[in-house]
């Protein structure tokens, strides 16, 4: 079995939110343009392209990926082996936008995440996120069950 978890988009909240504006401008300006075209191939492509993560439970196996226009993904398959561990981590990642009157947007995304190390004890992958940490520790388990791995 293969899940599939979308970890963030590339360009943060605020970059997808300008993806599909630019997306939807195109799609007005493609009556009247040929120009049309370039816009909405611009706004799907920042505003649907994501990190994703493909955990294979069956071949004992992982990737990381970028999903471009939230289709193709783009990645290495990752062998999981008995030297690996799993590690769950607090992470908080901010996002700040000026707008044209000089004020700021701050936006902080404080979650939890389950990552893959390897022997060396050094991230290979994120394999998911939550924004509960009971969510985390109950699949940090389920993880480490299906793949027989540590948890570290």
């Amino acid at each position: 079995m293969q899940k599939i978890n979308k970890i963030e988009n590339i360009f943060g909240p605020v970059g997808t939110i300008s993806g599909y504006i630019i997306a939807i401008v195109g799609v007005v300006v493609l009556f009247s343009s040929l120009k049309g075209l370039v816009f909405i191939s611009i706004g799907l492509f920042v505003g649907f392209t994501s990190n994703v993560a493909y955990v294979d439970f069956d071949k004992k196996r992982c990737r990381n990926a970028i999903k471009f226009f939230g289709i193709f993904p783009v990645g290495k398959w990752v062998d999981i082996d008995k030297s690996m561990a799993l590690s769950l981590k607090k992470s908080t990642k901010a996002w700040r936008t000026y707008s044209i009157t000089n004020r700021t947007y701050d936006h902080a995304d404080g979650d939890y995440k389950i990552e893959l190390l390897n022997k060396d004890k050094k991230v290979i992958g994120e394999l998911e996120r939550f924004k509960k940490l009971d969510e985390a520790k109950m699949d940090l388990s389920l993880y480490s069950e299906r793949l027989n791995l540590p948890i570290i």
